[in-house]
């Protein structure tokens, strides 16, 4: 009975670590690519996608990060296995990692709005999946991870929203 315990125990662990391997390239998010321009919505933000990477980092898991610092962005770079790492202005600007799990409909990075000091970050599937009436996607969860800059926004707490409808509150502000 120990054997198979233990023999489970690997299976497990190796359909996870299978789960959280590192694409070599970056996925190029059609609709998030480029810096956005500011709305009429006045809680919008202005913001850039950086990067989006189908790969999350063991010791991360999902969440939402908000880093102030050049030395703890480097940090964060090297846990994220950032080939190059985009250059940050910490005098007027922030950078946000958002990671997260999806079935194979897989995410996009949706919006980013701020009321008072709290961020609120989308993410949605991609809008070919968002079209049809059904989603029949695979059950194998898919991790993505998303590096946004946005100017500085004095934000403390935050909330991460998924299509799933799932909300990660009071996220990780890093001075």
């Amino acid at each position: 009975m120990k054997g198979l315990y233990v023999l489970i125990s690997i299976l497990l662990g190796a359909f996870l670590v299978g789960c959280t391997e590192k694409e070599k390239a970056p996925v190029k998010d059609e609709e998030t690519s480029s810096p956005i321009e500011q709305s009429e919505d006045p809680n919008k933000l202005n913001y850039e996608l950086l990067i989006h990477l189908e790969f999350i980092p063991h010791e991360v898991g999902s969440s939402m990060t908000l880093i102030q610092d050049e030395k703890l962005y480097q940090i964060w770079a090297e846990i994220f296995q950032l080939e190059d790492t985009p250059v940050i202005d910490f005098a007027t600007e922030e950078v946000l990692f958002i990671t997260e799990y999806s079935n194979g409909c897989g995410l996009v990075f949706d919006s980013l709005t701020q009321q008072e000091d709290t961020l609120y970050a989308k993410l949605d599937f991609p809008e070919e999946i968002r079209k049809q009436e059904t989603k029949a996607c695979e059950d194998i969860a898919k991790p993505h991870s998303f590096v946004i800059k946005l100017k500085k926004t004095g934000a403390t707490k935050g909330t991460l929203e998924d299509p799933y409808e799932i909300r990660l509150e009071n996220i990780n502000i890093i001075l």
